[in-house]
């Protein structure tokens, strides 16, 4: 059977925060993407919440609301060295771990019960570490997979929740069908609000008809299947091995400037493309994602052949055109690459196009190495987007 933890720190950017400068700690603050009017805000304490902000408010709007509310700059740096710091802490109790979103984090603790003891006692152990060497509170779920020790994170407010093996459809019944990734996918979530199913347990009713189930939900049956009954068979990929690379821009200020969003994708993609070939990998597909400040998401992939930056940004830029479609403003932007494996070097008689590209990546890594990733970009003249 599987031990796996699910390590949640609430708030992370906002307790870091409070971490370096003690006069926040019962202040209504908030983490805002810049002081530009046009700036949105990031992350609420439950004090600047009371005075009625709301996460992605406008600044402008926001210090109209409230006079008392201290507006912090996103601290990147800060929320980094935090990341790694938790890093280390992790590694003293396994190096199977996967950071997942921000703040969040995934740990194999199988095996370990003969050497650690109680899975229970080993999360509080965990917690208490991480509030004694970073002062920083954060809680843990435990089951058998990944799914549902996340799930137990997000709705149950115990320090340290362990679900036992086999109790995982028990255990999630009682909740909304939004806590299950697929609710994301448009046809689910119509279907699910067509039939006014409120519970996860009622899709489990209807996923134990095995004549009518396929029939309602179709292609997404057999995963709906897994997710609604608490089963999850994800491994847990460490940092050395994870199966994407994701580059993301919060903007200072929103836009719908289309120039300067392409900008930007080039930028995330040369990123991408240089991480890849430190790595020595190539990745099956690429996606852009792009979050609109109404809340609107918007993502499209693409088949993705080469490491060099050429192709990659060309890509990318293609595959904004297909996502930019509104005239909404845009609050962020992402990358990611995806279903990495190692690339192996080969000889190309015929195509000097591709050897030609190649070799401006490897000279423009060089220099990234020696002076630092964000020193130079690989420029195009403007033919190569239209």
């Amino acid at each position: 059977m599987r031990n796996i933890f699910h390590l949640r720190l609430q708030d992370i950017e906002l307790q870091a925060e409070r971490t370096i400068d003690r006069t926040l700690q019962t202040k209504p603050i908030a983490i805002i993407s810049s002081h530009h009017d046009n700036g949105s805000v990031i992350a609420l304490s439950s004090e600047a919440k009371e005075e009625g902000l709301f996460n992605g408010i406008k600044i402008q709007i926001a210090r109209k609301m409230s006079h008392s509310v201290r507006m912090l700059p996103y601290n990147q740096n800060l929320y980094r060295q935090v990341h790694e710091s938790l890093y280390q802490t992790i590694r003293n109790y396994t190096p199977l771990f996967e950071p997942e979103l921000f703040g969040q984090y995934y740990m194999d603790m199988t095996g370990t019960s003969g050497l650690l003891g109680c899975m229970n006692d080993v999360g509080m152990h965990i917690t208490r570490d991480i509030k004694n060497q970073l002062n920083l509170k954060s809680k843990i779920g435990i089951s058998s997979n990944k799914l549902v020790s996340k799930i137990s994170t997000e709705v149950v407010p115990e320090t340290v929740w362990e679900i036992k093996n086999g109790n995982e459809p028990n255990f999630i019944a009682p909740l909304s069908p939004t806590f299950l990734p697929i609710y994301k996918e448009a046809f689910i979530k119509k279907v699910i609000r067509f039939l006014m199913l409120k519970s996860i347990s009622q899709v489990q009713d209807i996923l134990k008809i095995p004549q009518l189930a396929p029939i309602i939900f179709g292609r997404y049956y057999s995963h709906l299947s897994m997710q609604a009954f608490g089963r999850d068979i994800s491994l847990v990929h460490p940092l050395l091995e994870k199966i994407k690379i994701t580059e993301q821009k919060v903007l200072s200020q929103d836009t719908n400037d289309y120039q300067l969003l392409q900008c930007i994708v080039r930028e995330l993609s040369g990123h991408i493309g240089f991480k890849m070939r430190s790595s020595h990998r190539l990745a099956k597909y690429i996606y852009i994602e792009i979050h609109y400040t109404d809340g609107f998401l918007n993502k499209k992939r693409s088949k993705l052949n080469s490491n060099d930056d050429h192709a990659i940004i060309n890509i990318c830029t293609s595959l904004l055109k297909k996502v930019f479609t509104r005239r909404n403003r845009v609050r962020s932007l992402i990358v990611t690459a995806t279903d990495l494996f190692p690339a192996s070097k080969q000889l190309y008689l015929f195509n000097q196009k591709e050897t030609k590209q190649n070799s401006i990546s490897s000279a423009l890594d060089k220099i990234r190495f020696k002076f630092g990733e964000h020193h130079i970009h690989n420029g195009f003249s403007s033919k190569n987007y239209h």
